[in-house]
């Protein structure tokens, strides 16, 4: 079956922060051992806005309620944008994406679960929210100089 590749895909993204024993931790999700992501996705057929789109991957995606986070989220000023490698056009059906990413400060004991079906050992990590500029977590360059200059600002700044 041929998939279209677009010329530009979207996508909504969050950073849940706590603040737990004094230290600032993100929920990020583990594929597989030392394979992480953030948490949301791309935009479905017809959805322009990314907030509703967030709000939508959290159902799909999360434990109930924990789509609410949405409402609260600061979203950040620029969305993360880059070209696709043409290698790549066919896998990700998109010559470009475009990431809306949100922040949201959570409360410290809040439970977050990925619930998504046929996700197989998929589940959700806190880390040190430092981490985000680990090129062993977030593995594009260009990714974590976008968290250095727009998330981290916000997030040193949660207590």
């Amino acid at each position: 079956m041929f998939k279209e590749i677009k010329d530009k895909r979207y996508a909504s993204y969050i950073l849940p922060i706590r603040v737990k024993d004094g230290q600032r931790q993100v929920a990020i999700i583990e594929y597989r051992p030392h394979e992480y992501g953030i948490i949301g996705g791309r935009f479905e057929d017809g959805e322009t806005d990314a907030r509703i789109a967030l709000k939508r991957e959290l159902i799909e995606e999360l434990n109930v309620g924990i789509d609410k986070i949405a409402d609260i989220a600061i979203e950040l000023p620029e969305p993360y944008s880059f070209d696709v490698a043409p290698e790549r056009w066919s896998i990700r059906c998109a010559r470009s994406e475009s990431h809306h990413m949100f922040v949201a400060q959570v409360s410290p004991d809040i439970e977050i679960k990925f619930c998504e079906k046929g996700s197989g050992n998929v589940h959700i990590v806190w880390i040190d929210a430092e981490s985000l500029l680990d090129k062993n977590i977030i593995v594009f360059d260009d990714e974590r100089e976008y968290f250095e200059k727009y998330a981290m600002p916000i997030i040193r700044n949660m207590k």
